[in-house]
């Protein structure tokens, strides 16, 4: 089912599944590539940046308080 380890992309046997998933993932990707986009349109790519960088923050401290 799978390539030998050290294969190739080129030898692995894909299935329907896997190749879904691999157009699915894709797909999923390039929308949220194209909504950040849109949002750096709409403000300052600093604002944008600063909200990036304050997720992990909110994400840690959402982990300590329920996780």
């Amino acid at each position: 089912m799978a390539a030998p380890a050290g294969g190739t992309p080129f030898e692995f046997d894909y299935t329907l599944g896997v190749a879904s998933f691999a157009i699915l993932s894709c797909l999923i990707a390039i929308l949220v590539n194209f909504s950040t986009f849109l949002v750096i349109g709409k403000c300052d790519a600093v604002t944008y940046q600063a909200g990036v960088l304050g997720h992990p923050k909110l994400t840690s401290r959402s982990e300590q308080r329920f996780g």
